[in-house]
């Protein structure tokens, strides 16, 4: 078994201290072993003589080719497969920025890396869709939390954070100032150790395809393994039957919940920037929400209690879970449950956002 680099090798070897999978230990061993160029690309056999030597565990050519092919079509891996031909190449290091946007956003061109362009309107729509997804889920009264993008470059990332968390709070009452809780059951549900409320991890993808899907799903159920549900919000409709099968397959045997917007990715492309969805109101929100159509394919299936050892570890590592389990406390003890952006803003401005209490 592997581990992480250390420095210094041992005949030609690179030494590890731990247990790695196969696929970190390629991201170790290819940038070393790959040309930089598409045209001095080399073969997957010729590939596979060149890693196996490095590795310190025995694997056959046939899952060798199979992660160096789903690899190449990964942007934050060193792997790159030419268009046209065959043959195998060192990824140019991409912009933080698509790295963390790379799941909610299928790459325009499998295994290509793409232009400033196409890096620019692929990490706008990102954006976009997390903003439309928040109002949408905000006019359904349920309340987003979004999860910020990583300021530096994290390997699991992807597979251990969210995109957002949804928390439904039970026994919701509409008022003049905003949504309250039943204090009277709220305190009971304390007693019985049952929380107000439900949270739901959220993965965000602009397109599902044959190519993603079993990674989209397995990438909810590993960053949403903490939380009550998992699900994934596929921006783009789902008009195939087959690929819906798989999807309803997949989501089913999982417990993941998926929904799709209905809402073609390069429609994101007309909307205002993200900062503008964020802050729509009334009848301009409204003309925006009918513009999608929406379509459940699985439900979301409530797994048990949420894992606070899980929790504890992850809050170390992403300090936006604290910051999720803040706004969770301040509504559960003032028995007033306000959107985050709201909660943000009377932490910005408690002068403010004081005289919204009792």
């Amino acid at each position: 078994m592997l581990g992480h680099k250390i420095e210094g090798f041992d005949g030609g070897r690179p030494q590890f201290d731990g247990p790695m999978s196969l696929r970190e230990q390629l991201r170790e061993i290819l940038p070393g072993v790959l040309p930089e160029s598409p045209d001095q690309a080399i073969k997957g056999t010729e590939l596979i003589q060149l890693v196996r030597y490095r590795l310190q565990q025995e694997c056959s050519d046939a899952t060798l080719r199979y992660h160096f092919s789903v690899m190449s079509c990964d942007p934050g891996a060193p792997i790159a497969k030419v268009q046209q031909g065959q043959g195998y190449y060192r990824r140019t290091p991409l912009p933080l920025s698509w790295v963390n946007a790379n799941h909610v956003a299928e790459q325009p061109h499998l295994g290509e890396a793409p232009n400033a362009a196409q890096d620019d309107r692929m990490v706008l729509r990102a954006l976009k869709l997390r903003a439309l997804f928040q109002q949408y889920e905000e006019a359904e009264t349920r309340f987003p939390f979004p999860f910020p993008l990583p300021d530096a470059p994290a390997r699991d990332a992807g597979w251990r954070l969210p995109d957002a968390a949804l928390v439904e709070w039970d026994l919701l009452d509409s008022s003049d100032d905003g949504f309250r809780l039943d204090t009277a059951m709220a305190q009971m549900k304390r007693h019985l150790n049952a929380p107000p409320f439900t949270i739901t991890a959220v993965k965000l993808y602009q397109e599902l395809s044959f190519y993603n899907v079993r990674e989209a799903v397995f990438r909810a159920v590993s960053a949403g393994d903490w939380a009550h549900q998992v699900e994934l919000v596929v921006c783009a409709p789902i008009p195939d039957d087959q690929l819906a099968r798989s999807i309803r397959r997949l989501g089913s045997r999982f417990g993941v919940g998926v929904t799709s917007l209905g809402l073609k990715p390069e429609a994101l492309d007309d909307l205002p920037q993200a900062r503008e969805i964020s802050d729509l109101r009334g009848v301009s929100l409204d003309a925006l929400l009918a513009r999608l159509t929406v379509q459940r394919l699985t439900p979301a299936r409530t797994t048990g209690p949420l894992d606070w050892s899980e929790l504890a570890q992850l809050r170390k590592d992403y300090p936006a879970f604290y910051d999720l389990f803040e706004w969770v406390n301040e509504c559960t003890k003032t028995a007033r449950v306000v959107p985050y952006r709201d909660h943000q803003r009377q932490k910005e401005n408690p002068v403010n956002g004081a005289s919204g209490k009792d």
